[in-house]
């Protein structure tokens, strides 16, 4: 593989699409579980205006190697543009509230918080325990931007689920959390 992928390198600087493409394609056929043919195969894709064929080799290379998340997250919103549809094509049809979590809090770092509550709500339609330190950077960020619905709603999300636990003596009305001090 490690030749094929060179030989696509070579016909792409050589401005050969058809020998490219068909050099990245044995590449991969010959390992298909190494991320950084898929990474190549996918950046190949996108180089070529294949949008959706692109998110396809993305979702593989996930499916693969959660520590290319933040760069495909990157590229991705950057050529799609649309936050929703790069969750559809790449992450929804997982069950992997991990990376659904890096994807919230990428989207939240990166100025596109607003976009972050539609994955919020499928990660939690997973039924799955996350750690509280997963949620807590788009917690802080409803709250900062004054997003107190949405907090509130986050909030519960992470009680029904048991990540946070009122204690006993909480009211169910009182909005401040641990308000005896007992935890």
């Amino acid at each position: 593989p490690e030749y094929w992928s060179g030989l696509a390198s070579a016909c792409e600087s050589a401005g050969d699409t058809t020998c490219a493409n068909r050099a990245m394609q044995r590449t991969v056929s010959l390992a298909p579980m190494t991320p950084r043919y898929r990474w190549n195969a996918a950046n190949d894709e996108l180089a070529r205006g294949r949008a959706d064929e692109a998110l396809g080799e993305f979702r593989q290379l996930l499916e693969m190697d959660p520590e290319y998340a933040p760069e495909t997250f990157r590229l991705c919103l950057k050529y799609v543009g649309d936050p929703g549809k790069v969750f559809q094509t790449v992450l929804a049809s997982r069950k992997n509230p991990e990376l659904n979590f890096s994807y919230i809090n990428y989207l939240v770092y990166h100025g596109q918080g607003a976009d972050a509550y539609p994955v919020w709500q499928a990660t939690f339609a997973l039924n799955q325990t996350i750690p509280f330190s997963m949620a807590r950077p788009y917690l802080e960020w409803l709250i900062r931007k004054g997003r107190d619905q949405e907090a509130v709603s986050a909030w519960h999300d992470l009680e029904s689920r048991g990540i946070i636990r009122r204690p006993p003596s909480d009211s169910g009305g009182n909005l401040v959390f641990n308000s005896g001090f007992e935890e």
